[in-house]
């Protein structure tokens, strides 16, 4: 391997998404023991072979392999895969346990969706404006981080369609009656 900037020698792979994250999560959990939220990131981005130099999402918050990792965590603690005995800490359940021992090749959302309690999750953090049979599938499957883009794209064309839909309610005076302040705007220096 090529060694990157920095003397770091893992290769840049690309990052998983979450779902890809939440078998090797769960098999670490598999020991019994707490892990901390530090110490799973770290152990999957050696799992993975990620650098050090890993991606900040657009809104500059945690780091996305972090965000996914977070994220892959609280769809299985919703499932009831996981369990969060602190703050910062998961620990794996009978139910997790069981669902390795069935020697499954990859646990993601539909894996997770033959628990009750997660299809209540995913229910009750989404409020769709669509029937469900018309619910966009392509984003179904993506982190909450990533569709912060489109969702504000949404926002945006559903209020410009509110203003043109007032605009043509308001009588023709409307826009004649509306002027501009005339006070001067206070310079800052």
């Amino acid at each position: 391997m090529a060694a990157l900037p920095g003397g770091d020698k893992r290769s840049s792979v690309p990052i998983p998404d979450f779902q890809t994250l939440m078998r090797p999560v769960l098999e670490l959990h598999a020991d019994g023991i707490d892990h901390d939220s530090a110490v799973v990131v770290a152990s999957m981005a050696d799992h993975f072979e990620l650098s050090a130099r890993m991606e900040m999402p657009p809104s500059g918050g945690q780091k996305l392999f972090n965000n996914r990792v977070a994220w892959s965590i609280t769809d299985m603690a919703q499932a009831g895969l996981l369990e969060r005995p602190r703050r910062g800490a998961t620990r794996i359940t009978a139910r997790g346990q069981k669902l390795l021992a069935e020697n499954r090749d990859r646990v993601d959302m539909k894996v997770l969706s033959q628990f009750a309690e997660y299809q209540e999750f995913r229910t009750r953090r989404r409020k769709p404006d669509k029937p469900a049979g018309e619910q966009d599938l392509s984003t179904a499957d993506a982190p909450p981080l990533e569709l912060i883009p489109q969702l504000i794209a949404e926002a945006r064309t559903a209020l410009a369609d509110k203003l043109v839909e007032r605009l043509r309610q308001a009588p023709p005076q409307f826009l004649e009656y509306q002027r501009p302040s005339l006070r001067p705007i206070p310079r800052r220096y």
